[in-house]
């Protein structure tokens, strides 16, 4: 079965949540579940898991900030738990399989797929992730930088129509969802070799390295942004964080920390910044004319259909 996990209403139907059942959702902070009664998250200021976007509160739901592996709740004192897109982030997922277990009935979980990692990827997963005869299986992420250079975001973040298939149509395609009742099954393999609960040169490379990949591809710089100032800030003495947070600075319209660039390089920036925006127009101008192109052939073939 699908799940489409940005249509709340959708949701709560697939996974038959009744009207007067209590509901807990972890980690919905940037998109939090419309039918969640409670909702827990580690971190309610840097959004550090969020790309540094912050938390969008529901009108309706009461806010708790938790750690997914050690939950203030009585057990099963929650009819369902929904946790999207968290075990993958967290240091301990066999406590916040647990957790999730111990404190509601059932519940819902959707993490991305193990391959999915490979091409896409984020630098605050821990996890690989995948479903096993209803269980979880994961494996520690042990690159610093995405085998394939992250290359398929920047297409998903310029297409409104891919975001929604990613995340409306067909989310079981890159995505585990996994319905569970009582208990599941999970196997962890291996440790991460990275712990969330500090700053070090470990962190602040995954970040570079994804930030750095957004630029291959010409991503919209907002992206990278955020990951290239927390790779400076975790690592201020790497000249490198520092250049690379300096140059995401001067595509995105703003002046560079004092020092961070010599003035050769910041013509270097300024002129790729040039080259973006115009990339950018001719790839509009190029979007309106094939779809100009496609429309007026559709038209003339059902033309020439209803003629014959």
């Amino acid at each position: 079965m699908v799940y489409p996990t940005e249509d709340h209403e959708a949701m709560a139907k697939a996974l038959g949540i009744g009207d007067g059942e209590r509901v807990l959702e972890i980690g919905g902070g940037g998109n939090p579940f419309s039918r969640a009664d409670v909702l827990v998250d580690v971190d309610f200021q840097t959004g550090r898991h969020r790309d540094g976007g912050a938390v969008c509160k529901s009108a309706s739901g009461y806010y708790v900030q938790a750690d997914v592996a050690a939950l203030p709740f009585r057990d099963k004192s929650f009819d369902f738990v929904i946790c999207i897109q968290v075990l993958e982030h967290v240091d301990d997922p066999g406590s916040a399989c647990e957790e999730l277990m111990r404190v509601a009935h059932r519940g819902f979980i959707e993490t991305p797929r193990k391959w999915t990692e490979y091409y896409a990827g984020h630098p605050t997963h821990q996890w690989l992730v995948d479903e096993v005869t209803g269980g979880l299986i994961f494996d520690p992420i042990l690159y610093d930088s995405s085998p394939f250079f992250n290359f398929v975001l920047p297409s998903l973040w310029k297409s409104p129509e891919l975001v929604k298939r990613a995340r409306r149509t067909y989310p079981h395609i890159p995505c585990v969802q996994m319905v569970w009742e009582n208990r599941f099954s999970y196997e962890i393999k291996g440790e991460s070799p990275v712990k969330f609960k500090g700053e070090n040169q470990t962190i602040a490379l995954r970040h570079y390295h994804f930030a750095r990949n957004l630029l291959t591809w010409a991503a919209p710089p907002e992206h990278g942004l955020f990951h290239a100032g927390c790779a400076e800030k975790m690592a201020p003495e790497d000249a490198a964080c520092s250049a690379l947070h300096g140059f995401y600075r001067i595509l995105c319209g703003k002046r560079p920390r004092k020092g961070s660039l010599p003035f050769r390089r910041i013509i270097v920036a300024l002129s790729a910044s040039l080259a973006l925006r115009m990339s950018r127009y001719f790839e509009n101008w190029f979007n309106v004319l094939t779809l100009k192109f496609f429309t007026e052939n559709r038209i003339k073939n059902e033309g020439n259909r209803k003629d014959g």
